[in-house]
């Protein structure tokens, strides 16, 4: 992050302040089967398409399928079918 510093509004001093964050992290491999793999690739799948759906949109099916990519590694793929009210209430012209 990179601040100016300044005295008042119109006087701009000729340096700045600069603050970096670093997170320490560690990675972690676990293994798992997989139907396990599949399971937990279907509901993060449905998750991530429910996240767009409207409140008040009805859902109506819920459908997951697996899909493997050229380079041989899977994927799932969530088609989620819902319903929405998408009208708008107006009067047309006239008298």
């Amino acid at each position: 992050m990179k601040k100016k510093l300044s005295l008042g509004a119109n006087f701009a001093l000729p340096f700045e302040l600069i603050t970096d964050q670093y997170y320490e992290y560690e990675v972690e491999q676990n293994k798992v089967d997989m139907a396990t793999a599949k399971k937990i690739a279907s509901e993060k799948a449905v998750e991530l398409v429910q996240k767009q759906i409207p409140s008040h949109a009805e859902v109506l099916k819920k459908n997951t399928t697996e899909v493997e990519d050229g380079d041989g590694s899977k994927s799932v793929r969530a088609l989620i079918e819902c319903i929405e009210d998408i009208g708008i209430t107006q009067e047309i012209g006239g008298m």
